[in-house]
């Protein structure tokens, strides 16, 4: 049974996924938030950049499994597989996190690198718990 603040922090970081993947929906379909994301370098994205924000949307979705299967007590909790998966998802979202703050786009400062450390401490809580 999942403790309360592992069951917040699973809301949380989901909830932060969702928001992601919105914002990576919207530059796939050519809307102007690309400062957001892939370096900041181009307002609208193009077409090879909005592939790209299609695969991250995917990513994110795995990143959701993980995170549910582990915080919400989901067939597969526990098991070595989704543990290592875990690890390897806070290790990575520490990693974005560090990027966005060296990138070039203040946006991807400013939003992309609180996302990423929201998410990394989420996962962190929910893998320890």
């Amino acid at each position: 049974m999942p403790t309360q603040m592992q069951q917040t922090a699973t809301i949380i970081a989901l909830t932060t996924l969702t928001v992601l993947a919105a914002v990576q929906i919207l530059a796939a379909c050519g809307l102007p938030v690309g400062r957001l994301l892939w370096g900041g370098a181009k307002r609208v994205l193009p077409v090879g950049m909005r592939w790209a924000s299609v695969g991250a949307v995917v990513l994110y979705g795995v990143f959701a499994y993980i995170l549910l299967v582990q915080g919400a007590d989901l067939p597969l909790n526990g098991s070595g597989l989704i543990m290592v998966l875990s690890w390897v998802l806070f290790g990575y979202l520490v990693l974005a996190t560090f990027g966005n703050l060296r990138s070039r786009s203040r946006a991807e400062r400013y939003v992309m690198a609180p996302a990423s450390a929201i998410l990394a401490i989420a996962t962190l809580i929910i893998t320890l718990t």
